[in-house]
């Protein structure tokens, strides 16, 4: 994966390129050309108030692969559904063997009727201890979803191993907040954190 300097690099090096990078942080890195493609903000709807996600703001689930030492990776599944429970952004996806991705079978019901998704969001399978990811408040669009209450999901499925489907809400608006998933089989205790992305360390 390239980092935005990188990206912005090769759009340079590409005739006719521009392009518009946002970080995980919510950090924005435009081209030189990219300016002449945007609409001015006079021209674009003024979004009614409130409607807006807050600025900076991000959810990060932090969790445990409790799989025995030499045992398969498992697979892990992270979405995001709305309140009323329609799925809206598939964070990620840790697999590596199509043949296996039934074995997920609460996160395939999304994945199996979209192969552009499939192809966007699966990544290499980790292996045990910690790890984190992030959700920018963007749908599987790239577009910026509204405050409101939404429910993380966290599936793990490992070959001759164990299956765990945990979800929880979060309330997402202009205050932080904290959530957790019970303990799994494959995962130990994961938390989940709405709030603005930590200060970078100097």
């Amino acid at each position: 994966m390239l980092q935005p300097e990188e990206g912005l690099r090769l759009v340079r090096e590409t005739t006719g390129a521009e392009c518009l990078i946002v970080a995980a942080n919510g950090s924005e890195f435009r081209s030189g050309g990219f300016a002449a493609l945007e609409v001015p903000a006079k021209d674009q709807p003024k979004p009614a108030a409130g409607s807006l996600w807050p600025k900076g703001f991000q959810v990060r689930l932090d969790f445990t692969l409790s799989l025995p030492q030499g045992g398969k990776r498992p697979y892990v599944a992270v979405w995001i559904q709305d309140d009323a429970g329609k799925p809206v952004r598939t964070v990620t996806f840790w697999a590596n063997k199509p043949k296996y991705y039934k074995d997920m079978p609460a996160w395939w019901k999304i994945g199996q009727k979209d192969s552009t998704l499939l192809k966007a969001v699966t990544r290499a399978t980790r292996s045990r201890g910690h790890h984190s990811v992030v959700w920018d408040g963007l749908d599987d669009a790239g577009k910026p979803l509204p405050p409101g209450t939404y429910t993380v999901n966290l599936e793990v499925a490992r070959e001759h191993g164990g299956h765990d489907h945990k979800f929880a809400k979060i309330d997402c608006g202009p205050k932080p907040a904290q959530a957790e998933l019970s303990n799994g089989r494959e995962y130990a205790k994961a938390q989940i954190t709405y709030s603005p992305p930590p200060p970078a360390q100097p």
